[in-house]
């Protein structure tokens, strides 16, 4: 397999909500971004299972689809121009020479950073079929990932799963179609996180997430940080809103890390002339 190579100044592991939103507040620290994600496009399982279903907890917007949400998140961060590599899974990380780590994909693209951020939600988000031999051969004709809800109007459906997202779209496709839920438990559950084989990040897991302080989301290894669902802490709530707030103080920290001996000077992007131009408003 041929190694390609890559370097930035901070690696963001995950393009769901979050993982976009650093992106824009890297931005704001004048702090390139990397991003990669095992999907084949932005928005994470927030865009791939919530394409189409309302949520209503991000401030100012009342109701949103997971898509809209994406939508508004990469129209946000154009100014900063940060590279996307999709459909590529973080395979091995190392420690290189002045302190950076290297992170290989397991298409063989190699990416240097001196920061790496795990906004990876609760794992690798891809679609797992049931035991049967064969089903690829039936997949967009009569098995489906469901994206869009109007597709299925009219239609006999059945719904293999449980979980969060099985129940979810069971209870978003009820109105549309007869419906049919198949699980193989005798009660619902959900999920548990889980970090999927990403990679060994010399990480200490709690439950399968990501143990950080409150300060910088950092973990216990310098440099590398979590956002997101995927992390833990006291009082954490599993909210996209606390990872935005993550995202915040994430990025203020990995400036630290790329430009030691340059201090950053807080600013508001209302009243600062600098931000302003980054962000290519008059």
């Amino acid at each position: 397999m041929a190694v390609n190579s890559a370097s930035t100044d901070v690696i963001v592991i995950g393009a769901g909500p979050v993982g976009l939103f650093a992106v824009f507040q890297l931005g704001l620290a004048k702090l390139k971004a990397l991003v990669v994600d095992i999907l084949d496009r932005p928005g994470g399982q927030c865009a791939k299972l919530y394409t189409e279903k309302p949520m209503y907890d991000i401030p100012s917007l009342p109701v949103y689809t997971g898509q809209e949400l994406t939508n508004r998140l990469l129209e946000q961060i154009v100014p900063f121009e940060p590279t996307f590599h999709f459909g590529e899974m973080a395979a091995a990380l190392s420690k290189i020479e002045e302190g950076h780590w290297r992170l290989t994909t397991d298409t063989g693209l190699a990416i240097t950073a001196p920061v790496l951020v795990i906004a990876a939600g609760g794992g690798s988000s891809v679609p797992k079929r049931p035991p049967i031999p064969g089903i690829e051969t039936f997949e967009g004709k009569s098995v489906f990932h469901v994206r869009r809800i109007e597709e299925f109007r009219g239609r006999h459906i059945v719904i293999a799963g449980g979980c969060h997202s099985g129940l979810d779209w069971t209870v978003s496709l009820a109105p549309i179609g007869s419906l049919t839920l198949l699980h193989r438990l005798s009660e619902f559950h959900a999920a548990p996180a889980t970090v999927g084989k990403i990679a060994n990040f010399w990480l200490h897991l709690k439950e399968n997430l990501i143990a950080v302080d409150t300060e910088k989301f950092e973990t216990g290894t310098k440099g590398i940080f979590a956002i997101g669902d995927i992390n833990t802490y006291p009082g954490k709530l599993k909210l996209i809103l606390s990872g935005f707030h993550e995202a915040a103080l994430m990025a203020q920290a990995a400036h630290r890390y790329v430009h030691p001996d340059k201090p950053l000077r807080f600013q508001y992007t209302t009243s600062s002339s600098e931000l302003r131009r980054l962000l290519k408003v008059a």
